[in-house]
């Protein structure tokens, strides 16, 4: 029922006057809703208009019915269900911010490194990282003075393991040799 005076809905369960964005017009309540309404005002109509507060009652007392025709008796979570029903609460708590928080200093760098690490940013800087190694230790090896003595003593047919070893360690020396005279 509008008033067109002061611009205000009058609730047909408490019968207070409310503005008109507290108010559900009664045709918008759910049939299963509505019946529990009816049980208390048989003279309920779908062309008036409820408030917010009232129809969040019955809704909560909907459910209460629901689960006791589906169980039988209410359990102990249904109970804690229909109260935090009652009182606003929320039921269902962000658990990934709750854990974040329990997480100690190493967890959260782990966390991180691995974000990091599992990236494509990692995979790409890795691979350029690793073909630039490739390039300046290829660099070192062709300027070594042993280089093709080395690799032509290591090609013989007929060399011995003890001359491969040496030509291998030679190479490996020269190489060691070359980068520690650049530092």
């Amino acid at each position: 029922m509008k008033n067109k005076s002061n611009n205000s809905v009058k609730c047909q369960i408490c019968g207070k006057e409310n503005p008109p964005r507290d108010v559900l017009p009664a045709e918008m309540v759910r049939n299963s809703v509505a019946n529990t309404i009816k049980k208390e005002h048989p003279k309920w109509s779908s062309d008036g208009y409820i408030c917010h507060d009232d129809l969040n009652k019955y809704r909560i007392e909907h459910v209460q019915d629901v689960l006791e025709t589906e169980r039988g008796e209410l359990s102990h979570l249904d109970h804690e269900v229909v109260k935090s029903m009652r009182k606003h609460e929320v039921m269902a708590t962000n658990i990934n911010a709750e854990f974040d928080q329990k997480m100690n200093f190493g967890q959260r760098v782990a966390d991180r490194v691995t974000k990091f690490v599992g990236s494509w940013t990692f995979i790409i800087s890795f691979c350029i990282t690793l073909v630039l190694w490739i390039i300046v230790n290829a660099g070192l090896c062709v300027k070594s003075q042993f280089w093709h003595l080395n690799l032509r003593a290591l090609s013989q047919p007929h060399a011995s393991k003890k001359e491969i070893a040496m030509g291998i360690f030679a190479i490996v020396l020269s190489i060691y040799m070359r980068a520690d005279a650049k530092t």
